[in-house]
């Protein structure tokens, strides 16, 4: 075995001591770095987070789900009217059919389009109907009573005959409104 004098031995520990001191340095200063930056990137983020203004969107959800509610209401109100409308198209396409089965010529229909009634304290939809028909005289009474049949939500409110075989007749046809 070796012998080292004192001497050695101190240069030799004080060198193992630099090159600890120096390693830990170097680890240290390392993690100075990053907790440097990590305070940088927090500092950053809070920056952020301080310009997010959470009142001001919790007002704003409210004014929304307003809107929404609105825009609901809006829209069940007008699924109604077109489901009117497509009844009201049930009507005509019925009356053409029976003028055409009894050999009538349908010359004119007009409708204002459906309004809101009551009949017998039930919400309905009515649906006023004028038209203006030439045929022969008895085609015209089959036409009407078929019609009449035909429309069962529906009646014949007036008839009124004019000259070359021709008649303007009214309706009213009402539809359940569901509110």
């Amino acid at each position: 075995m070796l012998k080292l004098n004192k001497k050695t031995g101190l240069v030799i520990g004080s060198g193992i001591l630099v090159i600890a001191l120096a390693a830990l340095f170097m680890v240290y200063s390392g993690k100075a770095d990053e907790q440097k930056q990590l305070n940088e990137q927090f500092a950053s983020v809070q920056s952020r987070l301080s310009g997010i203004q959470l009142a001001p969107l919790s007002a704003q959800q409210a004014e929304l789900e307003k809107q929404l509610s609105q825009a609901m209401l809006q829209f069940e109100a007008d699924k109604a009217l077109f489901s009117e409308l497509a009844g009201s198209t049930t009507v005509i396409s019925t009356f053409l059919k029976v003028a055409k089965a009894n050999g009538v010529e349908v010359t004119e229909i007009t409708s204002p389009g459906p309004a809101e009634d009551t009949l017998e304290e039930l919400a309905c939809w009515v649906t006023p109907l004028t038209a203006k028909v030439k045929g022969e005289l008895p085609n015209l009474v089959s036409f009407f009573l078929e019609l009449n049949d035909s429309l069962t939500t529906g009646y014949i409110k007036s008839v009124t005959t004019g000259e070359n075989a021709s008649a303007e007749i009214q309706l009213r046809v009402y539809t359940y409104r569901g509110d």
